[in-house]
């Protein structure tokens, strides 16, 4: 067996990455950023992030091959990489370009982290033999990533009572760097020779045979992929809410705090939920839950908003961790990144077409009509198929 110290180290090492990329001190003022200060229009914005979308759209599948065939390692050192040269560039953010060449940059990021930096912590716990506590440490992983959500938003809102929002886009390159250097210590785990086929196509063809041959999986990868998508699309619907319902700016900060913290106590049950009632029940009360918080982002009462606000934004890590877990329970480990990084090209085909509707909507109409539009896209379907998916068992693997 592989040096155990080192493979128990990635878990860690997944830890810490996780928590210094996220550490985005500015997320909570960007859009009123580019919009107040650059003078982009909240429709340039959104191109950015759909060009963003697109370029994840053909990057996710090659990324996810080299992941496979080459090294998982390989792949996190590239994402962090790109990751770092992308908040770099902000400190520069004064036109449509500058934000346009940064996303494309964090395209390469998420593209080279997305099912990489999971399948080689599930890599390293199978080789260990502790593949059930895969939901455990996915749990704590996006509870630290709430966490470090938490600590840059209450931050943020403190700094900026004292000094321009332009100077908060120094700080984040710097957790970059430290998130860089702790990937060049990560444990390669050794795969079967027969699982690591050195041709792209073969690689591509044979991963969506897979699919092809277990049928049943087909709507677990769309409901994977719809999900992000959806909850995407009511995060950056976050600032015209808070401006609809008269939030100063200073509390905003306070917001995607209060979002976080919320996250943290729920990412932490996650595991037991899911353990004392079951996939299926826990499955079908988030989605009353993700529903019944749609339902309330059109409250004027900014505490009601806001909770269902936070309601949605977090039921998507009990949804995720669910169908995440149960997905890579099916999958072979030299086709894991591949397929993983599929769930995250559909997701990421899906959301330009939700935010290119509602973004039209918002500017020429209401906040309201553009609210529905993304509920009509994105939650019917997701209820459709989370009716299959709570039919897939968790006792039959490949």
């Amino acid at each position: 067996m592989e040096n155990e110290h080192k493979l128990k180290r990635n878990i860690k090492l997944f830890y810490i990455s996780s928590f210094f990329n996220k550490f985005i001190i500015w997320i909570p003022f960007l859009v009123l950023f580019a919009t107040e200060e650059v003078g982009l229009s909240y429709t340039q914005y959104m191109a950015t992030e759909i060009i963003f979308n697109i370029c994840v759209l053909f990057l996710e599948v090659p990324t996810g091959v080299v992941s496979d065939l080459i090294s998982r390692k390989l792949s996190w050192i590239l994402g962090n990489a790109f990751l770092f040269f992308g908040a770099f560039l902000m400190i520069f953010f004064n036109s449509f370009w500058i934000l346009l060449i940064s996303q494309i940059l964090w395209a390469f990021y998420k593209s080279f982290h997305s099912g990489s930096n999971q399948a080689l912590v599930y890599d390293s716990l199978k080789i260990m033999g502790e593949e059930k506590k895969y939901t455990k440490i996915l749990s704590n992983k996006n509870a630290i990533v709430s966490l470090s959500i938490l600590i840059s938003s209450l931050l943020a809102g403190f700094l900026v009572t004292f000094m321009n929002i332009r100077e908060l886009f120094f700080i984040y390159p710097v957790f970059v760097f430290f998130s860089f250097i702790s990937s060049l210590f990560l444990q390669e785990p050794v795969r079967k020779t027969e699982e690591q086929e050195r041709k792209f196509f073969l690689q591509v063809k044979n991963s969506l045979l897979l699919l092809k041959n277990k049928t049943e999986l087909i709507p677990l990868v769309f409901f994977m992929a719809l999900v992000p998508a959806f909850t995407k699309s009511i995060f950056w619907l976050a600032t015209p809410l808070l401006i609809r319902l008269n939030i100063p700016e200073a509390y905003w900060g306070n917001v995607h705090a209060l979002n976080r913290a919320v996250g943290i106590i729920i990412l932490m049950q996650v595991p037991i939920v899911i353990s004392r009632f079951g996939s299926k029940k826990s499955l079908l009360v988030s989605l009353l839950i993700m529903c019944l918080g749609s339902l309330m982002l059109y409250l004027q009462i900014p505490v009601w908003a806001i909770m269902g606000f936070v309601m949605i934004i977090n039921t998507r890590f009990v949804v995720s961790i669910f169908a995440d877990n149960e997905l890579n329970q099916y999958l072979p480990s030299g086709k894991r990144a591949t397929i993983l990084s599929l769930v995250s090209v559909i997701s990421n085909f899906v959301f330009p077409i939700g935010a290119l509707i509602s973004t039209y909507i918002f500017d020429n109409s209401t906040y309201e009509l553009s609210l529905t539009s993304i509920i009509l896209i994105f939650i019917l379907p997701i209820i459709i198929f989370a009716r299959y998916v709570i039919k897939i068992t968790q006792n039959e693997k490949f």
